[in-house]
This record gives structure tokens, sequence and C-alpha cells, in this order.
């Protein structure tokens, strides 16, 4: 009996010695720049429990093991990791633990908004991914690619979803999402979960190119501050920016704040100066484990020089560089086109996640006011440096015979001032015979908007399915107006229509001084709801989805000046405008094994269209566009990955049908059927983008890799879309088109035409060393080809063949010259070689890392797109401007930026 008593305790003292809990606890640092690492799965070979590390990089796992364990460390892009344990006692820290990034370096070290190499607002340089993330395709198309604005899938911004917070960002009034509301915030907008095509996303359905929702929870932040310096020749000269992240990362306050400046006196292009200041700041209160409000406050300020496209007449005499929007001013330059952006965001967010259970619902305001100032001239000469008038080509193309003479002291005159003088406009101000009238003005175009959204949105998972489900809503108030901002040295401007001789605002004061609203004044009202459903289903080898929305958007004009051109048609609220429509989309992964896998999504998406392309002329009046409806689009997608121990890729087909869009242009054209200031109508627009998308890394040997990235797209009208003209028709009638104000011009011979969306074929082969010493160096050479300007419509509608005297046929066309005239030809094939490197050091808590960048290393000088111009729109004015090789309507184009650096130092503690 005493010998089975003592067996007893024998063995239950074994059993608890052996069920002692061990913890082990460390910490994960990027070997690159020293920073912690979040997001690490930590496991023992021996255990099925796992940890993941949390912002500031730390673990603790327990284990009831005993002896010698195998503790390994894993994360996408990043190098397995094994520490040898051996498991003594019951608490056992590890060393610092660095893990190696196999991926490209520019997300550890350089996160796009960084680099500027988009331009923030324009159309050519809006910005389709704020961080690239892992995909080494979409790492190259930002940063190696987007210096020629390389377009994802030949796509418009507005096809890729922004959701902040999970607010929508994506504007009601352009589609696309306003980077520059957060710009210079790097640090606190690092958290990123990014959808790219037509693949599952968690947040929302997204649109044809995915999405990303950017979080700046404060408890998904790395905890400690950073300080970051840049130098730049780009888009700005100088950048600093500071951050702080504090609080717990558990239950209770957290908080983060961050600030940054940039600044240049002038950008890469003459007269482009740059100056924007940023403020972020949050508070996150966490109770039960379960439960968060988050409150964060963002204003951005952002104010810019803006640069032109210029005609091939131009670039012969001035170079790639010139910019006529400046001129000088007692000894200063002074850029008349002036952008400003300000506006806050406030967010307030409620999160509640138990188990496989979260809900989220937020309130957001967003108000403010953007700006685009101009230069305008009333019964004046033009200022513009490169009016066609000014220009050698006028007198080239003169009636009677070339004027080389002319022409010669035309050039000569150009290089000698080819700035405009501030100084002659307040002269000419001054002239005696004006009575105090502004012969010349600086005014600006302004948008104040108040924005209000909500959102409800949440997901549950059962077993291998998971349910997600949104309701976002959207109201904004959009008031357009513009604004004086510089008589230059008059009294006073009066507010009549220069074409028409007739009052812009009946109600108001004929004469407006500085500070007025004068021209148009109206706003736009928009709603738009949402809600969406997402059905997800896993399991090992195999996952598929389906998603669906229905969105209703509502929009109306409301005028605030009555027109004397349109009285019953101008002032008030106009008529409520409703688009209701739908979208699904589903795909399906299939694991052929651990490295190898399949994705197939297909997706068929409605959008309501955009105000701007909805109403005819709303500066004016309530006039829609015929026919408004919604747009159709479709799309289908098949992906390959590929992933082992010393490759990597992805190679992508897709086909992308956009349809029933519509588009309006504001211009003054000399057509077929006369002269005039127009609203140009363009309906039922019909795209097709298909193409291919490659990515490739190979692992040489240790620390040396060999990258190869491609894109070859078509992208194309797919049909021939209407046309209209509309006028207005308070002018001398003999000098009007017609009396109806109107012109249906039937189908414009658009289809197979290319769309001007940046190179449609684009390659890079790169090369990247990895030292064990904390250095890095990568050169990446790129060739890109297919970037095409756009197309004028009028040209390809049958009244250009007209003669604007008779209304008949031109006597005497060449159908094969005019289809020679108007072949679309690309811009030349763009070569271009960029070098980067960096180095990380770490002193105790600091850690300091360095980042350089040289783009465009043999400063070769190229086109990255340009539009056809409208002036010309009859064929008798088109081939007279066009037979003698140098037309003074020619096609203008965007220039790249010559040879140019970044430079950037950041400590961290």
């Amino acid at each position: 009996m005493r010998g089975i008593v003592l067996l007893v305790f024998v063995v239950s003292c074994c059993a608890i010695t052996h069920g002692q809990v061990v913890t082990v606890t460390g910490t994960v640092y990027d070997r690159e720049n020293g920073l912690p690492l979040n997001g690490v799965v930590v496991q023992m070979d021996t255990d099925s429990a796992r940890v993941i590390t949390d912002p500031s990089g730390h673990f603790e796992i327990l284990t009831g093991k005993a002896g010698k364990v195998l503790l390994k460390l894993e994360k996408e892009a990043y190098r397995m990791h094994q520490v040898q344990l051996e498991l003594k006692g019951k608490n056992i820290p590890v060393r610092d633990i660095f893990m190696t990034y196999t991926g490209t370096p520019w997300e550890v070290s350089l996160p796009l908004q960084e680099n500027e190499l988009y331009d923030e607002e324009s159309g050519w340089g809006d910005r389709v991914l704020l961080q690239a993330g892992r995909d080494i395709y979409l790492n190259r198309a930002a940063f190696d690619f987007g210096q020629v604005y390389f377009r994802l899938r030949g796509y418009d911004a507005a096809e890729n979803e922004v959701l902040l917070n999970g607010f929508p960002m994506n504007s009601l009034l352009s589609g696309r999402a306003e980077w520059s509301l957060w710009g210079g915030l790097n640090d606190v907008t690092r958290n990123q979960d990014i959808s790219y095509g037509l693949g599952a996303s968690e947040h929302t359905p997204g649109g044809m190119l995915g999405s990303v929702h950017i979080d700046t929870a404060p408890d998904g932040l790395r905890m400690g501050s950073r300080i970051t310096g840049s130098l730049s020749n780009r888009s700005y000269a100088g950048r600093f920016m500071l951050t702080h992240v504090g609080g717990n990362t558990g239950d209770g306050f957290s908080y983060a704040f961050s600030a940054s400046r940039r600044w240049a006196g002038q950008g890469y292009t003459v007269g482009t100066s740059y100056d924007a200041y940023s403020l972020f700041t949050s508070l996150a209160y966490r109770w039960a484990n379960a439960h968060r409000l988050l409150i964060s406050l963002t204003r951005a300020f952002n104010r810019r020089g803006r640069s032109a496209a210029i005609t091939p007449e131009v670039f012969e005499l001035a170079g790639r560089n010139y910019n006529p929007y400046w001129g000088w001013q007692e000894g200063k330059v002074r850029n008349a086109r002036q952008r400003i952006i300000k506006e806050p965001l406030f967010q307030l967010q409620y999160k509640i996640e138990k188990g496989k259970f979260q809900l989220r619902a937020g309130l957001g305001y967003q108000w403010g006011e953007r700006s685009d100032s101009r230069l305008g001239y009333y019964n004046a000469p033009n200022p513009d440096p490169t009016y066609y008038r000014y220009l050698p080509s006028y007198y080239l193309n003169s009636t009677a015979s070339p004027n080389l003479l002319s022409a010669a002291q035309a050039a000569k005159a150009f290089s000698a001032s080819p700035q405009f003088l501030w100084e002659s406009l307040y002269t000419a101000n001054q002239n005696p015979l004006l009575n105090g009238r502004a012969a010349y003005l600086l005014s600006a175009d302004r948008v104040h908007t108040r924005l209000a959204s909500a959102y409800i949105r949440g997901d549950v998972g059962l077993q291998n399915f998971r349910f997600s489900w949104g309701i976002p809503i959207q109201n904004l108030q959009a008031r357009h107006s513009a604004r004086l901002l510089d008589l230059m040295g008059s009294d006073h401007h009066l507010d009549i229509d220069p074409f028409s001789e007739t009052r812009n605002d009946l109600e108001g004061e004929v004469r407006k001084t500085e500070g007025d609203t004068f021209g148009y004044d109206y706003s736009f009202l928009v709603k738009r709801y949402r809600p969406y459903l997402q059905l997800e289903y896993r399991k090992p080898g195999m996952s598929a989805f389906i998603a669906g929305y229905y969105e209703l958007t509502q929009m109306q004009r409301e005028g605030h000046f009555i027109n004397e051109r349109y009285p019953d048609n101008s002032a008030g609220i106009g008529k409520k405008l409703h688009f209701p429509a739908t979208g699904v989309k589903a795909g399906i992964r299939y694991g052929i094994n651990g490295r190898h896998w399949l994705d197939l999504n297909a997706a068929g998406f409605q959008k309501a269209p955009l105000p701007q392309n909805t109403y005819i002329n709303p500066r004016d009046n309530h006039l829609v566009v015929p026919g408004a409806a919604v747009e159709k689009n479709k799309g289908v997608e098949i992906n390959y990955h590929l992933r082992s121990p010393s490759w990597m890729g992805r190679l992508t087909a897709y086909y992308t049908r956009f349809r029933n869009r519509s588009d309006v242009n504001f211009f003054y054209s000399d057509t077929g059927l006369g002269s005039d200031f127009i609203q140009e109508v363009i309906t039922g627009i019909d795209y097709l983008h298909n193409g291919i998308e490659l990515w490739l890394e190979h692992e040489i040997v240790a620390d040396v890799t060999l990258s190869l990235v491609g894109a070859l797209g078509d992208f194309r009208y797919s049909r021939d879309p209407e046309v209209y003209l509309f006028f207005d028709t308070s002018g001398k009638q003999e000098e009007l088109i017609n009396t109806d104000g109107s012109a249906y011009l039937g189908y414009a011979g658009l289809q197979d035409y290319h769309r001007a969306s940046g190179p449609q074929s684009a390659f890079s082969l790169g090369l990247h060393y990895r030292d064990p010493d904390f250095w890095w160096v990568a050169v990446n050479a790129n060739y890109l080809a297919g970037a095409y300007p756009s197309v004028t419509t009028l040209a390809r509608t049958p009244q250009f063949l007209l003669d604007p005297d008779t209304g008949l046929p031109h006597p005497g066309v060449n159908n094969a010259l005019a289809a020679g005239m108007l072949k679309q030809e690309p811009v030349p094939d763009i070569y271009l070689l960029n070098l980067t490197g960096g180095r990380s050091w770490r002193f105790k808590q600091y850690y300091l890392s360095f980042f350089m960048s040289l783009s465009n290393l043999f400063d070769r000088v190229y086109a990255t797109g340009g539009y056809e111009q409208g002036r010309n729109a009859n064929y008798g004015q088109w081939l007279k401007d066009h037979i003698g090789g140098h037309p003074s309507f020619g096609t203008k184009f965007w220039y790249g930026r010559g040879r140019n650096f970044f430079i950037n130092l950041a400590i961290s503690f």
C-alpha cells in the first residue's frame, strides 16, 4: 500500500513539474531600419499555440514544454527566422530579434507619398495607391513608372476606392480620392489594407481597381517618436515631420500627434512654388478588451504654383521646364495659377470586437475650400506669352504667304522676354480711358464644401464562412463661385460677359470690387447611400466570395445668381436627379499547392455620373446632359501566384469594359457651323481595357535579388460616342451658330482610338543588394511606351468637313489628307534609369535611417502625355494651320523631370 502511495506521489510531482507554464518574451525588429515589427507570427515548433507581435514588436507566448525547443517567427515578405531556446524556469526573455525583409525596399524605407512623384491634384498625376504594399509590380508602378504618370491598367483614379478610418474619401464631385487632405502625414497613415483588382475587400466592395483602407488609430501605430527631414528638387525642396504616439496598446487611453511642413520657393519646374503644412491628432479609448472609441482631427493646407502643357513650338523656343503661368513682379517670381486646398476632417468612430464578431460605426465632417487662381483680361490683349499671335507660327501660317522676317522677330522677342510682366498689367489698368475699370485682374475659382458622413459596418465569422455588410452615407453641399483677388490697381470690375455683353448677376451690383463674388455662384447638393453585402468562404486550398451593393445618388443644382442669359433657368433650386445603381463581384481562389495558386474574379459595377458630367453649364443654368444615366462597367481577371524560397511572382490577365460615360468640356472653337464659346457634350462613351501584368523576383545568391516587371495593355474607345454643342444665344444674331442654343453633331469617329491613359506598355529590370551590415542599394532600368495624347472630338464629327461660310461640304476635301492629319500618334518611347540606396543604424533605443533616390540618372528629355487643341474644328482652318508643319494650335505636351533626387533622414525612439 505504501508503495502505491509513493508511486502516485512521484507521478503527481512529475506531472506538476511537466505542466509548469513557461513564458517566453521578446521584441522583433526590422533588420534594415531598426523599427519594431508588428504582425509577426510567433510559434513553438512543437506547439500549436501562436501569438502575433503588437505595434511595438513585442510578443509573449506561453508553453507547457520543457527542454530544447525551436521558436519560429514568420511575416509576409520577410525571411523566416528561428531561435533555439532551452526552457528553464518560468520566464525566458529572448534577446532582440531582427528579421530580414525580402521584398523591395520601398515600403520599409519610403512610402509612396513621401516620394512626391505624383502631382497630388493634376488629372495626369492622380495617385492610385498611397502605398504599394508588398507586390513588386505595384511598387515599381508607383515609383519607377509613376514618374511618367503610368496608370494601373489605364484606369482613372476614381476606380480605386479609398477609405480613411472607414469613411469613404472619394470625392462626390471628381470621383477621386483627394490625397492632399492628409498629405505629409506619412507616419500615421502607414497602416493600410490594400485590395488590388477585383478580389475580395474587407471594408468595402471597392472599384474596378480595388480599394485602400487607411487606419490611423493610435493603438495600431508604433509607440514612440519619430523625427524626419528631407531634401529634394521635385515638388518641394524641404520637408520636416514630427510624430509621437503614446498611451496603452491594451485597455485605456492611447493618443497620436503628427505635424509636417513642406516647402519650396520653386519646384523642378520654374514658377512652381510649394507651401504645405499638415497637422493630425487622435485619441482612442479602449475598455473591456472589446470596445474602442476613436476621435481624430486632420488639418492639411496646400498651396502650390501650377505649370502648363506646351506645344512643340514653345518647347523648341524655351525647353521642357518652361512655364507660361508665372511673371516677374519687382524682381520676384509670381505665379498667376495658384492652387490652394484647405479642408479639415473630423472623425468619430466606435468599434466593438468580440471573438469573430466585429461592428464599426462612425460620424464624420469635412469642411473648407479649394481655389484655383487665374489671370483675366477684358477688352485687352491676352497676357499669355504663348498666345498664338505672339509666336513665329502665326506668321509662318499667314494667309498670303509665310512671313519669315516677322516669324524670326517673334522668335527673338519671345526668347528675350518669355514671361509676362506683372507691372505692365498694373500700368495698363491705370489707363484713364478705363475710368477705373479693370482691364486685367486676378480671380479665383472657389469650391466651398461641407460634407457630412456616417457609416455602420459589421462582419461575423462562422466556421468557414464570413459575412460582411455596411451602409455608408454621404451628404455634400459644394458651393462654386469666382472671387476677385486682385484688381491690380484699378477701382472695379464690370461683371458682364465679354462675349454676349450680358450681366452675370442681375440682382447684384454690376460693379464688383476686391473680395466680391462675380461671374457665377451656384451649389451642387449631392447625397449618396451605398449599402453592401459580402459573403466569403474559406477552407484549406480554396476560398471564394461574392459581394453586391445598391447605390442611390441624388443631385441637384442651386443657383445663387440670376443670369441675364438664362433669367428663368439659372437661380433657385433645380430638379432633383436620381441615379440608382447596382453592383456585384465574385471570385474564387484555388491552391494548386503551397507554392502555386490561381485567382479568378469578375465584376459588374454601375456608377452614377459625376455632377460635372451631368450638368451642361452649371455656372449659368440648370440644363442637364441629354440622356444622363448611370455608367455600366464590367471586368474579369485571372491571376497566377508563385511563392517559393527563391522565386516569387504574379501573372495577371484582365479584360474591362467601361460603358455609357459622358464628358463635358468648355472652350472657344471655330467649328464647321461657326465660331463661339461652346460647351461640348459627349455621351455614350465606351472604353475597352485589356492586358497582362507580370512581376517576377529571384534571389540569385544571398542578399542579391533580380526582379522583372512588365505591363502590356491596350486601352481604346470601343464605339463612337454622340456629340452635342451648346452655347448661349444672347449675342448678335449674325454671329450665332444658330438661334436654338444647341446643335446635335451626330457620332464622332473615335472607335479604336487610344485613350490618353499614360503608357500602355511598361517594363522594368531591377537589381537589388542588401548587405548584412544594414545598408542596401538598388538599380532599376525602365522602358515605357504607348502613351497617347487625347484627341479632340469635334475634329472627328461630320461637321468637321463643312465650310462655316456656306454650311456646305468644304470644296476640295482630300479625305486621305484629312485622315492623315487626324491620325493619332504616341509620344516617343521613354527610357529611364533610377538608383536608390539606404543605410540604418541603431544606438540603444534610437534608430537612424537614411534613404536616397536618384531618378532619370541620364537626364533624358521625354513627354509624358498631352492633348490636341480644339480651336480648329473645321477642315479648312485645320488644313491651313497644319499644312506648313508649324501649327499654331498643335498638340500640347507635358514633359517629365530631368535628373532629380530625394534624400530622407529619420530618427525613431
